[in-house]
């Protein structure tokens, strides 16, 4: 296909779609929208073939409708910046990660006790991420007998860390 066809082939899904959030009031989430930029790309630049959403996303942000519409990434869009501080039709919430008690008491959910300092150590090492947190307790439980603070202090785990980053990132 051309990219006219496919550009318009994209404005009337858009049109269909807003069409739909005006009409019926929806709740539409979109995951993981970091997905759809160019890795490593510091201007949010969109991978190939995924230009389109940066107009999705401002029109989304710009059409007046009242449906809700989340989105979940890592970084934001360039569209969804511009139009949040022009207005309060867009409202951006920075989500941090859990702090050393939650931390703790997920761990001992996964069965592991681990002290304070072990804990507070974890939540620096996985930026208080509960997936991490939760799939390294799967390590620590299977490789180290539940013993979170010989994970800690074993030489390889900065290996094992990028490999749950990876994972993650994926």
């Amino acid at each position: 296909q051309s990219s006219a066809a496919t550009a318009t082939d994209a404005d009337v899904l858009w049109r269909e779609l807003l069409h739909m959030l005006t009409q019926k009031r929806c709740l539409l989430i979109l995951d993981n929208v970091e997905s759809v930029f160019e890795a490593g790309s510091d201007r949010h630049g969109y991978r190939s073939g995924y230009s389109d959403y940066g107009r999705l996303f401002q029109r989304l942000a710009e059409s007046a409708h009242h449906s809700q519409i989340l989105l979940t990434s890592r970084e934001l869009p360039y569209e969804i910046v511009r139009v949040a501080a022009a207005g309060p039709q867009v409202r951006v919430q920075q989500l941090k990660g859990l702090d050393t008690d939650a931390v703790q008491q997920l761990l001992s959910a996964q069965h592991l006790s681990a002290a304070p300092a072990t804990c507070e150590s974890m939540t620096e090492a996985y930026s208080g991420n509960p997936l991490a947190i939760k799939l390294v307790s799967h390590v620590i439980q299977m490789l180290y007998r539940g013993d979170a603070e010989a994970f800690l202090h074993d030489d390889h785990r900065p290996g094992m860390i990028d490999d749950i980053r990876r994972l993650i990132d994926s």
